[in-house]
Formats: C-alpha cells, sequence, structure tokens
C-alpha cells in the first residue's frame, strides 16, 4: 500500500513547545510548510486514520464539535473545519479535546531535564495522575548490504510512553515497574510498598497501578489534614 508521509520543512510542533497560528487556536498545513510526497511506508502517522466526533474544549468551558484523529508523529491533534480543511490545535495547556474514547490533555513533563509541552491521555482522575504520550517516530528504510540481509521498509513505529503527574507538578516519565513507579512517588515508600504487596499488585498493569495512585492521594490527603494550619 503507498501511502502519505510528511517532510516538514520547518517544524511548528516542536517538542520546545514552539507554535505558529492564525489566532484562533488553529493552524492549516500550508502555514506550517508541509509538504507532502507519496513513498511506500509502513504504518501510520496517526493513532487511528478515520476521523472520528468530538469536541475541542478550551478553558473548561467552551466546546466546539468536529471530527478529529491524533497525529502521533507531530504530537498534534487534527481535526476538519467546516469546510473540511484538516487543521491542527494549537499545543496549548488550556486547550482539549475529546474524541475516540480517549482525551486529549496539553500538560507539562520534563525531558532532558527540561520542562516541555505535549498531548497527553489521563488514565485516571485524581491529584496523582497516570498518563499515556501517545508518540510515533519514523524510521528510515534500511538497505542490505549483503545478498543474505533482507530489505526493511520505512516504518511509522509505535513509541508511547507512561508518565506520572503529581499535582501541579511537572509530569515524569515512567516505567511500568515497582522499582520506577515507587522511585517517582517516593514517600511514604513503606507504606505504599506494604500496599503493593498486601493487595498483590502487578505494576505492569495500568489498573494496578491507578489503584496506587487513588491510595497515595488518600495518604496525602490524610498528611494534610493532620498538618496544623497556620
Amino acid at each position: 500500500m503507498r501511502v502519505l508521509t510528511l517532510f516538514i520543512l520547518f517544524v511548528y510542533c516542536s517538542l520546545s513547545a514552539q507554535v505558529v497560528g492564525n489566532g484562533d487556536g488553529i493552524t492549516t498545513d500550508s502555514q506550517v510548510g508541509i509538504v507532502m510526497e507519496e513513498v511506500p511506508i509502513q504504518g501510520s502517522p496517526y493513532i487511528n486514520e478515520l476521523y472520528k466526533k468530538g469536541e475541542t474544549i478550551i478553558n473548561n468551558q467552551n466546546s466546539t464539535g468536529a471530527l478529529m484523529r491524533y497525529d502521533a508523529y507531530n504530537e498534534a491533534v487534527e481535526l476538519l473545519d467546516a469546510n473540511g480543511t484538516a487543521r491542527k490545535l494549537l499545543r496549548r495547556k488550556n486547550i482539549k479535546a475529546a474524541f475516540d474514547n480517549k482525551i486529549y490533555e496539553v500538560i507539562e513533563y520534563v525531558e532532558n531535564g527540561k520542562n516541555r509541552l505535549s498531548y497527553f491521555n489521563p488514565l485516571n482522575e485524581g491529584t496523582t495522575v497516570l498518563y499515556l504520550r501517545p508518540k510515533k517516530i519514523f524510521t528510515q528504510a534500511t538497505k542490505p548490504e549483503h545478498g543474505y540481509e533482507t530489505y526493511q521498509p520505512p516504518v511509522y513505529k509505535d513509541v508511547s510512553t507512561y508518565y506520572i503527574k503529581k499535582g501541579k507538578e511537572a509530569a515524569i516519565e515512567i516505567e511500568l515497574s515497582k522499582r520506577s513507579i515507587l522511585n517517582t512517588l517516593q514517600k511514604p515508600k513503606g507504606k505504599l510498598l506494604d500496599y503493593v504487596k498486601d493487595n498483590n499488585l502487578n505494576l505492569k498493569n495500568q489498573k494496578d497501578i491507578i489503584r496506587l495512585l487513588n491510595y497515595y492521594d488518600i495518604l496525602l490527603e490524610q498528611q494534610n489534614t493532620k498538618q496544623p494550619h497556620s
């Protein structure tokens, strides 16, 4: 199958959260200098190539319906306007998108010691939240140097990762493991470890991680209640 690949002449959607736009919170492909070229590629830059009915939510109040899909390569929400033109939402903290049974929310996260912005899927509610960062990278084709090697086609590869966000702090990337999660939550580590053992939690499982985060929020609330008021 032949599909379209995007070559970015200058990137509006960099990890440093630099954006361009027309003032209404969305951009068009022509504004970001995207050129289309047809080449054989495996996979897709989108989580789901089909547009789904959804809504944009600004400042948790104003909402607008549209057909949407998520571009995991550029980490951007793409929507169709009233004229059927594909546009991309700007990466701003006050903008969310809800479609395909998911929320796409812009949050701050830590990468290489710097705070950046991107779209994430929250997987639970509460003060401490487990997030999925849906992301794909493009891998160029590799030509065999020897006759016994096989040709590897270009591919969009899924490299999605998980993060934990505590309150207003920037989200931190985690591995789905007991050590990574407990080190991220830090205190009270002893009580958390006991809770994991007593409830036989598997911290490679999303549901069990969320159970632990809910318990962690309860401990924080109890701690804040015991603190004397000034």
